[in-house]
């Protein structure tokens, strides 16, 4: 099965940095590569419920995410205190 990507997919892809480029092939190459057939509907599921409650585009809950200690956009944005901006929303990758 492939692994679908949508808009909050690619978000948190990009905000983990999961693939060195930040486009969809990549990514979902990348998720792929990382999550086991059986188990790709359940992650993508979930990966979609967490951009949509926590890691949303604008204003996301980092502070409320349980993953924030492994995110590289909240090491890079939020745990240094550096005001959030529209232009810093993205990835570290893309902006």
């Amino acid at each position: 099965p492939t692994f679908p990507i949508d808009t909050h997919i690619a978000r948190i892809a990009r905000r983990w940095n999961l693939s060195r480029r930040g486009d969809y092939e990549s990514i979902r190459s990348a998720l792929e590569r990382w999550t086991p057939p059986q188990k790709r509907k359940a992650w993508h599921l979930a990966i979609i419920a967490h951009g949509r409650s926590l890691c949303k585009a604008r204003n996301p809950r980092c502070d409320e995410c349980p993953v924030r200690r492994d995110c590289d956009w909240y090491r890079q944005h939020r745990a240094r205190g550096k005001r959030v901006s529209r232009g810093n929303l993205r990835s570290p990758t893309k902006g």
